[in-house]
């Protein structure tokens, strides 16, 4: 049984967050490895690589000065997620100048990439294929304004509640979300209705995980054990394969 009282982590939140944006996620995938660092000289680069990156060292610093956009265009696809190692040359080697991106854990040599990189960039590394969401997180100021919020509001992010989840649902098991952590559409609708309605995600409910509702339709959790919402009876009257979704998400706050 669920405990009477709960509250989740951000790590947690975040964890879920993944879980419902991406579709490329892979449980099996090995826990994150730390992220690598590179030295700036090419001491250790295979003979060509070194060439290459020789040659780039040479050029007029005007040259130098091309957007940050195109410093990480990958030249050749990957042949599988899986796959340890750089995802254009395929090669687990040279450890030193390989770059781990922050958001999806591939990793590519610094002298791999189009148009290579002599040295590790400055602060966080995100490959193509990641940079936009983590541009629009940076660019659509929700941290700032979420950051404003009286705490009366932003106190309740990973509160566990029983949340209105409408009809053929009834009470279900969910999570006050904070919207710092969320990308997409879950973002946009958080981000409209900032400081009006609370983000919430509904456990075990994949293809409509988020939706924001007022306190009216909010029940702290252990009152909902009071109202006997823990039975699921309305959700075990819309079929038996809702009511197994319900007593899944009964127990993830446990």
């Amino acid at each position: 049984m669920a405990s009477r009282s709960g509250r989740l982590p951000p790590a947690t939140l975040r964890a879920m967050e993944t879980d419902n944006t991406s579709s490329d996620t892979d449980d099996s995938k090995p826990a994150r490895r730390r992220r690598r660092s590179a030295r700036s000289s090419p001491a250790n680069l295979p003979d060509e690589k070194v060439a290459a990156v020789t040659t780039a060292g040479a050029a007029p610093k005007a040259a130098r000065a091309a957007p940050a956009a195109s410093t990480t265009t990958v030249t050749t696809s990957s042949n599988g997620h899986d796959e340890e190692g750089c995802r254009v040359c395929h090669k687990d080697d040279n450890h030193a100048y390989l770059l781990l991106c922050e958001a999806c854990n591939d990793e590519y040599h610094t002298y791999c990439l189009n148009p290579p990189l002599e040295s590790v960039p400055e602060g966080d590394f995100f490959c193509d294929k990641c940079k936009h969401l983590h541009s629009t997180k940076d660019d659509d100021g929700l941290d700032s304004l979420v950051s404003a919020l009286p705490p009366q509001y932003t106190s309740r992010f990973g509160e566990i509640v029983w949340a209105s989840g409408g009809t053929g649902y009834g009470w279900w098991p969910s999570c006050i979300y904070d919207p710092r952590l969320t990308v997409g559409g879950a973002r946009q609708l958080a981000r409209k209705n900032l400081g009006k309605k609370h983000l919430l995600y509904f456990f075990e409910c994949p293809d409509t995980p988020f939706t924001v509702l007022g306190d009216n339709r909010l029940v702290q959790w252990e009152d909902g054990f009071l109202e006997e919402y823990d039975l699921g009876k309305i959700a075990k009257a819309g079929g038996r394969n809702r009511f197994t979704s319900f007593e899944r998400a009964f127990m993830i706050p446990g």
